[in-house]
């Protein structure tokens, strides 16, 4: 699967690139929404993992955004910061999976592996 991962914190950037990459997932980051929506335009990817709190975006207030330009794209929310009413405005925008960081590593790996199993069904 090719994912787009968007977060405004460089080594949590890096780390999921390189776990990616380790499960064998072509990935592209971005550190904000402007960047993102820029990736979107020139790039095709299965799946979005987005930090809710950018610097100059909220993801909820993205998320909608990215749905105009692609409303098939599967959408990872992944916040530090959790409450019952954030996650309840998140959940609302069709999203995938709602993951509080930190999170294991394991999770997400489990999560792109039924997602590409789901992939692959659907393309036959």
């Amino acid at each position: 699967m090719k994912v787009l991962v968007v977060d405004d914190e460089a080594p949590f950037l890096d780390l999921l690139k390189r776990y990616l990459a380790l499960w064998e997932h072509d990935c592209a980051t971005a550190d904000s929404g402007q960047k993102a929506l820029e990736l979107l335009q020139s790039e095709t990817f299965d799946l979005i993992l987005m930090d809710i709190f950018l610097p100059d975006i909220k993801g909820y207030d993205l998320i909608p955004i990215i749905r105009k330009q692609r409303p098939d794209i599967d959408v990872i929310t992944m916040t530090g910061y959790n409450s019952r009413e954030l996650e309840s405005t998140v959940r609302q925008q069709d999203i995938l999976f709602y993951m509080i960081k930190p999170f294991e590593a394991g999770q997400l790996k489990e999560i792109l592996e039924h997602l590409s199993k789901k992939k692959v069904v659907a393309a036959m």
